[in-house]
Formats: structure tokens, sequence, C-alpha cells
């Protein structure tokens, strides 16, 4: 952080970890379930509600990283 030099990390890496947490869950977990005909339609669910609450919660994301480089909390 800028404010206090405890994490020094600019704005793009910030955005980018950010960013690359609040994307949605591999598909490929719910292949391997299907495959192993172990647990499809639970992974399959759990796939698509990962999708659909990564679709809110990405732009909201980007609105606060915005907020936090125009204020200079982050480098």
């Amino acid at each position: 952080m800028t404010v206090t030099h405890i994490l020094p990390v600019d704005n793009i890496a910030l955005a980018t970890i950010i960013v690359m947490m609040a994307t949605p869950t591999a598909a490929v977990a719910a292949a391997y379930s299907i495959g192993f005909d172990h647990g499809a339609l639970m992974t399959s669910n759990a796939s698509f509600i990962s999708t659909v609450c990564a679709v809110i919660a990405i732009p909201l994301w980007i609105v606060v990283l915005s907020v936090i480089k125009a204020a200079g909390i982050f480098g």
C-alpha cells in the first residue's frame, strides 16, 4: 500500500489479481465428474452458480478498483 508502504503493489497487478480471483471455477471439474459418473449434477450446478456470480462480481470489482486507483491507495 502506498499509504503505509506495507504491500508495494501497483494498480495493474492489483487489478489482475482481483479479476482473476473473481473468475468462475473451471468447467473441467464438471467434465471430470460427468466422466467418472460421480456428482455430475452438483458439480454442474456449482459451476453454473459460480459463472453467474462472476458475471455480477467482475464489473463490481472493476468499479471498486477504479475507485481505489482514483483514491491513490495503491501505487
